[in-house]
């Protein structure tokens, strides 16, 4: 695989910013048509752009099921178009996925382009594909937050608590404004409630049972999903919040995308998940 590191300045959120680029071919693995697919990959809100690349085997599951792999940073704005701050949704839903169509030759039409990442990543993902139908056609979410409006309601606690850190409440204010009350647009409930089944792309989502901050989110938006007749698969295993999970999600929601691929050795020969 190739693995490219660099800065580019998106006119949408106004600075400079990191962004991985993961090939699956080079001098070793040489692919005369290249990668078949693109997906954009997300990280969560105590990790940066690096997090995927060092610990999630984004760069070696490029390789083994022939796609490019795009991780961009994020800081800790929910992947949303922040009332204080870059606009993220109009970032990954246009211009990155344009910017890199451009730069690397790889697809990025709706037929090949693909969107995940995991719990803050996870809502971004599921938010950027959800509010501009027709731009991706599969998202993932791994441990992901489904509902914005109970996980900023306990910012405060979750603030001393977990790894969202001491000034989370006040971060919250530059993502949706003060009061830290998202707008319907930025609730993945009323976008699902407002898609129609024609246009709602693959929607795969995964949970670990032991996973305290979100499992029981993720259960009742797939409840919702179903209601709402929209395509999902919601797969749950023994995990918890962490890069053992994520990793074995990726693999999964890559596999349900793409078929098993020929290579199927990334992780040893060790299943790294329960069913």
């Amino acid at each position: 695989m190739a693995l490219f590191q660099g800065n580019i300045f998106p006119k949408t959120l106004g600075f400079e910013t990191q962004v991985y680029v993961s090939l699956p071919y080079d001098g070793h693995r040489y692919q005369k048509d290249g990668p078949s697919r693109t997906l954009i990959l997300l990280h969560g809100i105590s990790d940066n752009a690096s997090g995927w690349i060092r610990h999630g085997l984004a760069d070696e599951l490029a390789a083994q099921y022939n796609i490019a792999v795009i991780v961009p940073e994020g800081h800790k704005s929910f992947w949303l178009d922040m009332k204080h701050g870059g606009h993220y949704t109009e970032y990954l839903t246009g211009e990155l996925p344009e910017l890199m169509e451009k730069m690397f030759h790889i697809p990025a039409d709706s037929d090949h382009l693909m969107i995940a990442g995991l719990s803050m990543g996870g809502f971004g993902a599921l938010h950027a594909a959800l509010s501009e139908p027709g731009v991706f056609a599969a998202v993932g979410s791994f441990s992901g937050v489904t509902d914005i409006s109970a996980f900023f309601h306990q910012a405060e606690i979750l603030g001393k608590t977990s790894d969202c850190g001491a000034n989370f409440i006040n971060e919250i204010v530059a993502v949706v404004g003060e009061g830290g009350i998202p707008r319907e647009k930025d609730q993945l409930c009323y976008l699902a409630k407002n898609l129609s089944t024609a246009e709602a792309p693959d929607i795969y989502l995964a949970c670990g049972t032991e996973d305290l901050l979100v499992y029981r989110q993720n259960t009742a938006f797939y409840d919702l999903l179903c209601k709402c007749h929209l395509d999902v698969v919601y797969e749950t295993w023994e995990g918890i919040h962490d890069w053992v999970f994520w990793r074995s999600a990726l693999n999964r929601f890559l596999e349900h995308v793409a078929g098993k691929p020929e290579d199927d050795d990334v992780f040893g020969g060790i299943i790294p998940y329960k069913k």
